[in-house]
């Protein structure tokens, strides 16, 4: 028997599958412009995430002749960004079982913060407060999924 996360954070998908959602954030967040992702599946058939991009990641490609000038906004829509994350998202997914797949994914325009209530003062991500504050996100992962 082998713990990999806390209980109360496992998630058990709709094929009855129990995952730990922490080991599959760390895989993706191997890719330095990735700062935070939570991943999404409880009674769900598959797993999403919502990924965030650091604002030093986007600062230092600002600094890049290809993306000087650009807002953070453009950068965070650019196709060098989303390969980036698309490219994490399949290097974890290759490591993982099938059922730990991260089958769909949102990039965030704004990291979690503490001023949101989206994280504790020792920097962890509330779960429970993610998952409210972007229902319509998540919702949209599964809405052909009726």
């Amino acid at each position: 028997m082998r713990i990999t996360d806390r209980k109360k954070n496992l998630l058990i998908t709709a094929g009855g599958k129990n995952v730990a959602p922490s080991n599959i954030e760390i895989l993706i967040t191997r890719e330095p412009l990735i700062s935070q992702v939570v991943v999404i599946g409880d009674r769900r058939r598959f797993l999403s995430a919502l990924i965030t991009i650091s604002a030093e990641g986007i600062a230092g490609l600002q600094e890049t002749e290809a993306f000087s000038g650009k807002s953070a906004q453009e950068i965070l829509e650019s196709d060098h960004v989303r390969s980036l994350v698309e490219k994490s998202v399949g290097d974890a997914n290759s490591e993982l079982a099938r059922y730990e797949n991260i089958r769909k994914y949102e990039i965030l325009p704004v990291e979690f913060t503490e001023e949101k209530d989206e994280m504790t003062p020792t920097m962890k991500i509330k779960r429970r407060v993610v998952l409210e504050n972007y229902a319509d996100v998540i919702e949209g992962f599964y809405a052909e999924e009726v």
